[in-house]
């Protein structure tokens, strides 16, 4: 396991993660865990043997993702391993602004919270070039937000795909306890599975 007392900046290029069974957690009072910011900034998070974690984030950078922080064109794909543990003032476990996040396989977001009035315990996700693809058995379970989205919360413009079997349950907010969705949401193919909680706020939805 690795502990660190300030966040872990992604160089520029393609860098590939595997948890391989281990934590990373921070130790420091503010700062997101991983931060990716720019263009041509892309990560690949993977979990080789299971229960591997990113945790301990007690206020994430520029009001982004506790756990990880995804800006300006960087890209995240999560492949393994569980984000749980972190709080921010918006995206508890993962913020994204006018970036890229794809969640697949067994990725699980947990118990990750929002400040007082925040939004998106689990995920936010806000700006106009903002993806955030969630497929697979996928679960975002057990998170809070202070405000709207305890598991995702889709801010005014960006646009979320949704396919597979994915588990969204059991997330607390004073609005909307699955996705809040105030922009795009796509559903790709045909859903399967249950338990899924998905709150829409209206703008759009596309089937």
């Amino acid at each position: 396991d690795i502990s660190i007392s300030s966040t872990w900046t992604v160089p520029s290029g393609t860098t590939t993660l595997d948890l391989n069974g281990h934590n990373i957690t921070m130790t420091g009072n503010s700062g997101s865990v991983i931060y990716l910011n720019g263009s041509g900034v892309n990560l690949t998070i993977k979990d080789s043997v299971g229960m591997g974690t990113i945790t301990g984030a007690k206020q994430g950078i520029e009001q982004c993702g506790g756990g990880i922080c995804v800006l300006n064109g960087a890209t995240l794909t999560m492949e393994g391993g569980n984000i749980s543990g972190n709080k921010s003032e918006v995206g508890g476990g993962i913020g994204i602004k006018n970036a890229i996040a794809i969640l697949k396989g067994n990725v699980k977001i947990t118990n990750n919270q929002t400040t007082t009035g925040g939004h998106g315990g689990g995920v936010y996700i806000y700006g106009n070039s903002s993806e955030l693809h969630i497929s697979g058995n996928v679960e975002i379970t057990g998170n809070a937000a202070g405000s709207m989205g305890g598991g995702v919360h889709n801010a005014e413009s960006g646009t979320i795909f949704l396919s597979g079997a994915p588990i969204i349950k059991n997330n607390t907010a004073d609005k909307g306890t699955g996705i809040v969705v105030e922009h795009l949401l796509t559903i790709e193919g045909e859903l399967t599975g249950n338990n899924r909680d998905i709150n829409i706020y209206p703008e759009f939805l596309l089937l």
